[in-house]
């Protein structure tokens, strides 16, 4: 199985574990309760939480803060911002990065949910997976006109 970010299954993690022998030292020993509960958790996180979030700075459509859940190690590709227009952005991921074996998996992105950053209800936004690893974003004022504004953006 290729790891990280692929959107892994329980299964992919291996069995369902049971204990040899009853636990002993919970606090030296990890029972196989704790193990599939472990696995379930992760396996059912990585369906659905976002895979990486950014806060983009709309006027000069550059980042204010990012993270990536293949980016551990902080070794990988940094992603590009960029403002195309107001209101216009694409937020563009490498299309492959490395898992924590050191092999090469693509990057599949859905889509993503874009917030304004702002105090008022006047603007609103919209975002699209143009490419499993290309997000376009859309910031608009309640009159449909695209304006620049700062916005939060978490990518599925």
């Amino acid at each position: 199985m290729a790891g990280w970010p692929t959107r892994i299954s329980r299964s992919a993690l291996g069995p369902t574990y049971t204990n040899q022998r009853p636990v002993a030292r919970p606090d030296q020993q990890v029972g196989a309760k704790v193990l599939n509960l472990d696995f379930w958790t992760v396996a059912g996180l990585a369906g659905v939480g976002p895979q990486a979030f950014a806060v983009v700075n709309g006027g000069a459509g550059s980042f204010i803060a990012r993270n990536e859940t293949w980016n551990a190690s902080g070794t990988a590709a940094i992603p590009a911002a960029t403002r195309t227009g107001a209101g216009n952005y694409t937020i563009t991921y490498p299309a492959t990065v490395l898992d924590e074996t050191g092999q090469s998996v693509a990057i599949n992105l859905y889509g993503a949910l874009v917030v304004p950053q702002t105090t008022s209800a006047s603007l609103f936004g919209t975002a699209l997976a143009t490419s499993p690893n290309v997000i376009g974003v859309r910031i608009r004022n309640t009159s449909g006109t695209l304006t620049d504004s700062n916005f939060l953006l978490l990518v599925f």
